[in-house]
């Protein structure tokens, strides 16, 4: 009867509880994980800085557009920081989840992605990484390759989200961590910002799943919160997981719990009630065998008719139920 108010109260308020058991998890947890882009981000990146190598022989108006028409069937949030008023045919796309695009425009082969993705299939020489591009990519988070040459690398940056403050400082009991697939440099600042000593940054899919797994090794019950494509293999490997917001359809699939607005703080509001529930079962139990330590020999003694004992029985469950709406306030 607990689970079920409590369940009832939260779906009221935008939470939706796929599994009646994981209230009773959330009360258990030691650590939380979050995602960063759109989990406590917004999601909505801008371009802010973009380097064109000096002898790429394009100009930064038809690199915008190399990016923009790779990105167009992205997708990742990251795809709407780039805009172009024009846009190529792009071939063979394909994107790996967690790393960037592989596609062909006209005859030439493109990658845009993160470091260790574009990297992988550099073939420029160590003297050519001394140009103006390179030195200063360390402030970059996305790069961009043609035919297995660095000819473009970019800064595009999120906002964090106005309530993660908040609702880590109600957090500040957990141990909490960040994990994200961004620049060192940029989840560093965010994890800064928040206060958070832990953060973890150019993950795969692959990583954040390891990294859930050695906690849990630890005997560390975790709660992984994200809303990502890239983010499904882990929330499904975590203790209880929770999607927010507009959360992709493999993520909600994965995820125990989803948040339908986009606002972090309802995380609070889930493992205050997980800890309301928790109490409320361990009062109910409290009283039914209280009642029952106390009736029982007075019933064997013969002191209860049958009427008086139905009558008992009956006042206990009332009780006991009254107790577990409360949670519905």
């Amino acid at each position: 009867s607990a689970l079920t108010c409590a369940m009832a109260n939260l779906n009221k308020r935008g939470i939706l509880i796929k599994r009646a058991d994981v209230l009773e998890q959330l009360s258990n947890i030691s650590d939380v994980v979050f995602d960063k882009t759109g989990t406590l981000t917004e999601g909505k990146f801008t371009l802010q800085k973009s380097w064109i190598k000096p002898d790429a022989k394009t100009t930064e108006e038809d690199i915008l557009c190399i990016a923009a028409s790779l990105e167009q069937c992205s997708e990742h949030p990251i795809a709407c920081a780039f805009k172009s008023n024009k846009l190529l045919p792009v071939k063979k796309f394909e994107s790996i989840i967690g790393s960037g695009i592989n596609a062909q425009i006209e005859m030439d082969q493109y990658k845009i992605g993160s470091a260790a993705f574009v990297f992988s299939t550099i073939t420029d020489t160590e003297p050519q990484l001394t140009s103006i591009l390179l030195n200063e990519r360390h402030d970059a988070n996305v790069y961009l390759s043609k035919n297995n040459h660095l000819i473009a690398a970019f800064l595009v940056t999120d906002t964090v989200k106005p309530e993660v403050p908040f609702v880590l400082t109600q957090l500040n009991h957990l141990n909490t961590a960040i994990l994200s697939g961004d620049s060192k440099k940029n989840v560093e600042s965010i994890a800064t910002t928040l206060g958070l000593t832990t953060a973890i940054s150019q993950c795969s899919p692959q990583d954040k799943l390891d990294y859930i797994i050695r906690l849990q090794d630890a005997g560390k019950n975790v709660l992984m919160v994200g809303d990502g494509i890239n983010d499904a293999p882990v929330m499904a490997a975590a203790s209880v997981s929770i999607a927010v917001g507009n959360a992709s359809d493999l993520a909600r699939n994965a995820a125990d719990v989803i948040l339908i607005n986009a606002q972090l703080a309802s995380l609070v509001s889930v493992l205050n009630m997980a800890k309301r529930t928790r109490r409320k079962i361990k009062q109910n139990i409290a009283w039914a065998l209280a009642y029952n330590l106390l009736i029982l020999p007075v019933a064997m003694l013969g002191y209860l008719t049958p009427w008086m004992a139905a009558l008992g029985m009956s006042l206990s469950s009332i009780i006991v139920v009254y107790n577990s709406t409360r949670l519905m306030r």
